[in-house]
């Protein structure tokens, strides 16, 4: 019957219109990089895995090897190579290194922007909110451009935190907890401080997702010695160890013969560098590169031991825990999944010391926290000062997600103030806790004579929600 029919959510017509703009910007400059800049980031996955299809080590830079010129990734100055991950990750990248360079940095970026879709299409389906106006901020937002120009691999990540968070959700099936630990094991693959993610499943007393987590990542491991037992040994047992200590760099012993760095070093101070036969440029966008608490209280290098990161960590937590109250344990229901896990994402931003402008890809899902806060700040609504405050947290943090570094954001502010843009993304992350941590608390029905936030609105003003699927 026609009457029984749900209509589908009424899109507004400058909506559409923006987004395909935004889409058409975005893959233009997708495909624009891949053939005229370098995407340093991703050049370090591809020569690892070029390195495995020739049987040398992915750990090793190869570029003073007899011969090896062309498995240089163009900035690595180290005898190690650039490459952070496990051997499997490496070997993930194998099937890549076979196309030429510039055709592989192409599918990549077509891989990373179908990832994008994947994740907010995820956290909408869990917040029961539409997916579009996620989407254009994510399209719009600078990071997102960082994102591609480098090559980084955080889009994957948010996809499978999307998919741990949608399989949380209750459902009859007891699969569900377990594929949600799969889902952060994988992610934890691909980026280790996912790892910061699962002591916030603990606090929910997810244990299945934990023990999920845990066996997948045995599991993972068991692999990788499987496919090459010598390389699985010498990454935990020699480079992990390096890589946890100094990250991209390493001590002064490690650097490459004098003669031949300063050949490299000549050629990227020029803009310029050749990779794979090919001459490439550098880098195509200028940026405030830190995004970590941590890496900022420790002069923005990645030598601090670790003792800093968990001392940031266990603050961050707290804060949330102060924030949040008694919600911050609860389970309020979907839209505080989506808050909470994004507050576990922010922390996870700000604690690690290895996390850069381009990962705050993770930050694009606290578009889903605006239409409960909003709701909850109309005049004459309960608690409508502390959703206010939410809300301005909220705005401001996603504006400062979404303005590029060097060119609107100086004339945003007043003359003499610019230092204030070396700290824009830890502001964002910061500013997006206290939003997540607000959205808890007014999902709380503990406080008196309060009821909680609707589960879901629209951000488009059509009056329509989406399916929970």
């Amino acid at each position: 019957m026609r009457g029984s029919r749900s209509r589908a959510p009424h899109v507004p017509l400058w909506q559409v219109v923006l987004l395909v703009v935004l889409a058409w910007r975005v893959v233009g400059f997708a495909a624009l990089w891949s053939q005229v800049v370098l995407n340093m980031d991703f050049a370090a996955y591809y020569m690892a895995g070029k390195a495995l299809n020739a049987g040398l080590d992915p750990y090793r830079n190869q570029v003073d090897g007899p011969g090896r010129a062309l498995l240089w990734d163009g900035v690595a100055r180290y005898r190690h190579s650039r490459f952070l991950y496990p051997p499997l990750v490496g070997h993930m990248f194998r099937p890549l290194a076979l196309l030429p360079f510039p055709t592989a940095k192409a599918v990549w970026a077509a891989l990373q922007l179908a990832a994008l879709g994947v994740a907010l299409g995820l956290f909408a389906r869990t917040a029961q909110q539409p997916v579009l106006p996620a989407l254009l901020l994510a399209l719009a937002s600078y990071p997102l451009l960082l994102h591609l120009e480098r090559g980084q691999i955080d889009l994957l990540t948010l996809a499978l935190l999307g998919g741990a968070l949608r399989l949380l959700l209750p459902r009859p099936s007891r699969w569900r907890p377990w594929g949600a630990g799969a889902c952060v094991a994988l992610a934890t693959l691909l980026k280790l401080s996912c790892l910061l993610v699962v002591p916030f499943l603990a606090l929910r007393r997810r244990w299945h997702a934990v023990a999920g987590w845990a066996v997948t990542c045995l599991a993972l491991v068991a692999l990788d010695g499987v496919l090459d037992r010598r390389l699985t040994v010498q990454y935990y047992t020699a480079e992990l160890p390096r890589i946890l200590r100094f990250g991209e760099e390493g001590p002064a012993d490690a650097l490459l013969p004098e003669a031949l760095r300063r050949s490299l070093e000549a050629s990227v101070a020029r803009g310029h560098v050749q990779v794979a036969g090919e001459v490439y440029q550098l880098t195509a966008l200028p940026f405030a590169f830190n995004a970590s608490l941590t890496r900022e209280l420790a002069g923005r290098s990645c030598q601090g031991g670790f003792w800093l990161p968990v001392a940031v960590f266990a603050a961050l937590l707290a804060l949330a825990w102060a924030l949040a109250g008694r919600a911050f344990l609860a389970l309020p229901g979907p839209l505080g999944e989506v808050a909470f896990f994004l507050v576990a994402c922010t922390v996870t931003l700000l604690a690690s010391p290895l996390t850069w402008a381009m990962n705050a890809v993770w930050l694009f899902p606290g578009v889903f926290l605006l239409p409960a806060l909003s709701t909850s700040a109309r005049p004459g609504a309960p608690r409508n000062v502390v959703a206010e405050l939410g809300t301005t947290a909220a705005v401001v943090g996603l504006l400062l997600l979404a303005v590029p570094d060097q060119f609107a954001f100086p004339l945003l502010l007043p003359p003499g103030t610019m230092e204030f843009l070396t700290y824009k993304y830890v502001a964002s992350a910061l500013l997006l806790l206290v939003a997540g941590c607000t959205v808890l608390r007014l999902q709380s029905p503990r406080t008196t004579g309060i009821a909680a936030l609707p589960a879901a609105h629209t951000a488009t003003g059509s009056g329509s929600v989406a399916s929970p699927g």
